[in-house]
Parts: C-alpha cells; sequence; structure tokens
C-alpha cells in the first residue's frame, strides 16, 4: 500500500470515528422521545413539566452551535471533539442516576452542550481530513449513520422501557460514547488551535 493510499484509509478511519459520535448524540434524543409518557409517571409530573426534558436539550443544543466553531478554531478540532465527547458521556451518567425531573434536566442540558460540539464539528473534522472529490461521499455517510438513529431509537427505548429500567436509556450511551471517545484519540488528527481569534 502506497503512501496515498495509507493517507487515505487513514482519513476514512476518522470519518468512521465522528460517525460513532454523531449517531450516538441522535440516538439519545430518538430514545428519550419515546419514554416522555413513562417518566412522567416515574417523576409524578403532567406534560407541560415534561416537555422539558425535550426543550432544554433542544435550547441548549441550539445555543452551542454557533458557539462550537469558536471553540474549534481556539482548541483544535480533535480537542474540541474529545472534549465534547467526555460532556456528553457525563449527562448520561447524571441523568442515569437522575432522582427528580430537575436533575433530568440538567443532565439532558449536560447532554446537550456535548451534542451541540460534537455534530458541527465531526463536519468539521471530515471537511479536513477527506479530500474535496471525496467530500460528498463522506458527507452522505455521516448522514446515514445520523438518519439511522431515530430509526432504531423507538425500537430500543420500547425494548429498554419495557423490560428494564428507564435509567438503561442514558446508560446505553455511555459504551458507546466511549468508543468513540477511543476512536477519536487514536484516528483523528491533530488540529492545533488559533490564539487570539475573535469571537
Amino acid at each position: 500500500m502506497g503512501v496515498g493510499e495509507t493517507k487515505r484509509s487513514t482519513a476514512w478511519l476518522a470519518v468512521g470515528a465522528v460517525m460513532v459520535g454523531a449517531f450516538i448524540c441522535v440516538l439519545n434524543n430518538s430514545l428519550i422521545n419515546v419514554a416522555l409518557t413513562t417518566l412522567m409517571g416515574v417523576f409524578n409530573v403532567g406534560t407541560v413539566e415534561i416537555q422539558w426534558v425535550l426543550a432544554s436539550f433542544l435550547l441548549t443544543f441550539g445555543v452551542i452551535v454557533p458557539v462550537s466553531g469558536y471553540l474549534a478554531d481556539s482548541l483544535g478540532t480533535k480537542k474540541l471533539y474529545i472534549y465534547a465527547l467526555m460532556v456528553f458521556i457525563s449527562g448520561s451518567v447524571l441523568g442515569s442516576f437522575a432522582w427528580s425531573l430537575p436533575t433530568l434536566i440538567g443532565a439532558r442540558v449536560v447532554q446537550a452542550l456535548g451534542a451541540g460540539m460534537i455534530m458541527p464539528t465531526s463536519l468539521t473534522i471530515i471537511y479536513k481530513v477527506i479530500p474535496g472529490h471525496e467530500r460528498g461521499l463522506a458527507i452522505g455517510a455521516w448522514g446515514i449513520a445520523v438518519m439511522m438513529a431515530p430509526t432504531v431509537g423507538p425500537t430500543i427505548s420500547g425494548v429498554v422501557i419495557e423490560y428494564l429500567s428507564w435509567r438503561y436509556l442514558f446508560i446505553v450511551n455511555i459504551p458507546v460514547a466511549l468508543v468513540a471517545l477511543y476512536l477519536a484519540h487514536r484516528l483523528l488528527p491533530e488540529t492545533p488551535g488559533v490564539k487570539g481569534g475573535a469571537f
């Protein structure tokens, strides 16, 4: 295998690494959507209160996505992606131990902080490691991973709620996100941050 082929295979391994992270972020939301009725019973709350489990995630996600570009420039995309995965894992751990609705909402905010950085940063990494003529294919593969998550999420959520505990909806994120963290550490190229950039 030549040097060019080695670099190409390494670049596609990096794409695979960020696809895992993007997949688990979207899967997480899909799992929780199906469980809202169950969570209403667990925490003895109504429809208005339980909607904050979704709204808190979406609001935080929407705020952090634009900020992630500045953070990626400052820290470097690899470092930001790894930090974002760690934040997402922390939110999943907190969610699995949630003892009240406010703690569950807090866990969702932490998850969204991580997810809001993972999604755009993963695309930025793809643009940096994949040459122009292959980017369409790489973005398409990333999109398939993202679209697969809401397809399998409701089924997984239904099985978990039926046979296990709702807490496993958060626990299931952890091993997949840890795999994504390992792959990111091993496979993503180092990208130095740029100091002194404007926000």
